[in-house]
């Protein structure tokens, strides 16, 4: 009997100490780690054709800890018009990855050029979300391309050069690399084209891509506009697209009223003040101040000659004899104007505003760009007035800090005539047959102007108006 007591004894001590060895093992163990995972595409970056249906294959790859149950998947920056469906919106995890797909259909896009969208992936469970990113291109069906010139219209001095540029845009290419453009003008088609020269920086292009084309205009060419029409052909895709660039021809004006002096018998000394801004009022120059004057500035002889010439002319006459081709310059200017908003945009700096002046009761026809081309802008600009007796009036006006023109030189004691406090002379050249044109020049800080009229000022009674008009101009 005590002997089977105390096996009994033994039997629920052994139980008791395995079970608590077991209860401490358990107590010792860490809690499981929550599911992280991640979400995979298989091609993030892919191209569909518009009108085709795509899949797009999505996998949750479990990272750590025990994933199970079911996970929420969303998908974000489909275009309007592009319908999709998942396989499955909730998915759940088995074995150790579970893969959907996530169909798109662009049947009802009204896509015009291949285009190119972001999207993002995002799954969640249990507060824990997880997100990648694809970049998803919808192409056209087949390839095309669109050509276009920056500006649409160009204006090239005579025996000068204008650029303009050539874009070339990838509208669509099957979702393949797009091929080879090749760029070229058209036969002329216009006398005037005949005169004028280009250059491509590139004329071969692979969409998207740009080229700038250079024209030049011969020195003396008719004045006038055409269109040249602008052509980029593939043969490897048999397609053509054109457009047109409006070329006008002008007259070739001085980038400042100076006009530059000769140096001895040999080329234009840049700079140097000429012997009209030295007489150019024959009225108000005082005559007996003039040599000392020229000699001060050290003008070559002949310059100095020309210049008394001119003052005894203007004194005698009160004009200056002159050819029908000088006295005609004005004419050319009133062809094709562009008009004065556009041509802001052509230049380097803003033209001073001619608003609430005298300026306004004149019929403005437009304007040109001129000057120098600095860094793709212009650095003058002619504005075209129509007076009501039908005469032509034009304003030039040349930014000096952009075309690098230098400060007017002039002998303050030599004049009287002042446009706002500062040196202005006037020139009246007149031809044989009585035709006349009026010229006023001067230059402040950082602008120079001329303001032209056709007519003699000094005899039509306009002499006063006219020079108000330039008063009228704002001091910079």
């Amino acid at each position: 009997m005590n002997r089977a007591y105390s096996r009994l004894w033994i039997l629920v001590l052994t139980v008791f100490l395995w079970g608590g060895l077991w209860q401490g093992r358990a107590l010792s163990q860490p809690d499981e780690l929550p599911c992280d995972f991640e979400v995979e595409i298989a091609e993030p970056d892919f191209c569909v054709i518009r009108g085709m249906v795509y899949d797009i294959d999505v996998a949750l790859i479990p990272i750590e800890g025990a994933c199970t149950g079911s996970v929420a998947l969303h998908v974000e920056g489909f275009p309007a018009g592009m319908t999709q469906k998942l396989a499955s919106s909730s998915l759940g995890f088995t074995s150790h990855t579970f893969s959907t797909t996530v169909r798109i259909d662009t049947a009802k896009m009204t896509l015009k050029k291949r285009q190119s969208y972001p999207l993002t992936f995002s799954a969640s469970q249990n507060g824990v979300t997880r997100t990648t990113e694809a970049m998803m291109t919808v192409d056209l069906p087949d390839f095309d391309f669109a050509i276009q010139s920056n500006p649409a219209q160009l204006q090239v001095t005579q025996g000068a050069s204008a650029i303009a540029e050539v874009e070339v845009t990838l509208l669509g290419a099957a979702c393949a690399d797009p091929p080879v453009v090749v760029l070229s003008l058209a036969p002329p088609s216009s006398p005037l084209s005949l005169n004028v020269t280009h250059e491509f920086t590139s004329d071969t292009l692979v969409p998207p891509d740009k080229a700038k084309v250079t024209f030049h205009a011969s020195s003396a060419p008719e004045l006038g506009s055409f269109n040249a029409t602008l052509i980029g052909c593939c043969t490897d895709a048999g397609e053509e697209k054109t457009t047109e660039i409006n070329l006008q021809i002008i007259p070739s004006t001085p980038v400042s009223p100076d006009a530059p002096v000769k140096d001895g018998e040999g080329a234009l000394k840049e700079g140097a003040p000429s012997y009209e801004n030295l007489v150019e009022d024959g009225e108000k120059v005082r005559v007996d101040k003039l040599d000392k004057i020229m000699t001060d500035l050290k003008l070559p002889e002949a310059v100095q000659e020309e210049a008394k010439k001119n003052v005894d002319e203007d004194a005698s006459r009160g004009y200056r004899k002159a050819s029908e081709g000088e006295v005609d310059i004005l004419k050319p200017y009133k062809s094709t104007p562009l008009p004065m908003d556009m041509v802001i945009g052509m230049l380097s700096f803003e033209p001073a505003s001619l608003t609430a002046t005298p300026f306004d009761e004149l019929g403005l026809e437009g304007a040109y760009a001129t000057g120098r081309h600095v860094n793709g802008k212009w650095t003058a600009v002619v504005r075209v007035f129509t007076m009501e007796d039908e005469t032509t009036l034009t304003l030039s006006e040349d930014h000096l800090p952009t075309s690098g023109g230098s400060e007017h030189v002039i002998a303050e004691e030599g004049v009287e005539l002042h446009i706002n406090d500062f040196p202005t002379t006037l020139v009246v050249k007149q031809s044989e047959s009585g035709k006349a044109i009026s010229s006023l020049s001067w230059q402040t800080k950082t602008r120079a102007y001329t303001l032209r009229t056709t007519g003699n000022v000094k005899t039509n009674g306009k002499k006063d108006w006219f020079l108000g008009l330039a008063q009228s101009i704002p001091k910079d």
